[in-house]
């Protein structure tokens, strides 16, 4: 089984991103889709506003959409009908599909009939949902492309997973690598039998941090601080433990280490955590979370 492989734009030979030049339709018009095409305006990635379409049945979200794009829509059917317009040549465009994976069935049937008719790139960001399941729904020769962004891809920092069936072409596999690495720090691309791993330990890890600096607040506001001035430490020092961690060269163990000196008082802390099986704990969770993304994608 292949190493991920990082292809992130940062530092000396890193991927460099090219401009989308292919029209573009997102289905689903959430907090996800929307990060990554902010993300990817900011860099000056996405195409022309003229050559993206968004479909999202709610219309109360269509005027902030409409911010993103000339073309905003109630259903696939009409994104379909949008991309053949648009077409410089048939198959020449590009499907990010961004919704639920609860309603894949729904949106599926105008898709397949497009993708019927010339091989049109798919790129899911649908959790739990195999290259082979969105092929059952699309059509069994779809070059399919499957990401997993993180919540911060919502504010330009998100680490992306992309499997890449060896089916795809070059100019394909670009397109998804520019999409995620503008969303982000990193985009590794993984065998697709690490997604549901991957999923555990970076997609559902935010909730994990944000769960430490929700119970350290609360540990803060025991010890006497207002919440407002808990939440401030606890936010600051948790940035900066991030910069430092990001910066130095050192494992988190050893940065750990030097901040644990033997018989203070972050030792005493730590010792509370290791009898409480923190690290184990941790470990457990994000392996339930791996299992139950397996069950999912069933």
């Amino acid at each position: 089984m292949p190493h991920p492989a990082p292809a992130d734009n940062r530092g000396p030979g890193a991927y460099q991103p090219a401009r989308l030049n292919r029209p573009l339709a997102i289905i689903g018009g959430g907090n996800m889709a929307r990060g990554i095409l902010i993300s990817a305006a900011g860099q000056h990635l996405l195409p022309v506003r003229d050559l993206i379409c968004i479909a999202e049945p709610d219309t109360a979200k269509h005027p902030h959409l409409r911010l993103l794009a000339d073309h905003v829509v109630p259903s696939a059917a009409a994104a379909a009908t949008w991309l053949l317009s648009r077409e410089r040549t048939p198959g020449d465009s590009v499907i990010l599909l961004a919704v639920k994976p609860q309603v894949l069935a729904e949106v599926a049937p105008p898709l397949k009939a497009l993708l019927t008719s010339a091989p049109r790139l798919v790129i899911s960001i649908l959790a739990g949902t195999t290259i082979a399941k969105l092929r059952s729904h699309l059509g069994a020769t779809v070059p399919t492309i499957r990401a997993m962004p993180n919540l911060p891809a919502q504010v330009g920092r998100g680490t992306t997973a992309l499997a890449i069936p060896p089916n795809i072409t070059p100019a394909d596999a670009t397109v998804a690598r520019t999409l995620f690495c503008s969303a982000g720090e990193r985009a590794f691309e993984i065998d697709e039998s690490l997604m549901d791993a991957f999923t555990a330990v970076a997609g559902s890890g935010p909730a994990y941090f944000f769960y430490l600096a929700e119970a350290m607040a609360a540990a803060a506001e025991q010890l006497g601080f207002p919440p407002h001035l808990a939440g401030e430490i606890v936010r600051s020092t948790l940035a900066g433990s991030v910069a430092l961690l990001q910066t130095m060269p050192d494992d988190p163990g050893q940065l750990r280490a030097a901040v644990t000196s033997k018989g203070g008082t972050t030792e005493a802390a730590i010792s509370v955590l290791v009898a409480g099986e923190f690290k184990e704990s941790l470990i457990r969770a994000i392996t339930a979370a791996r299992d139950r993304g397996r069950q999912l994608g069933v």
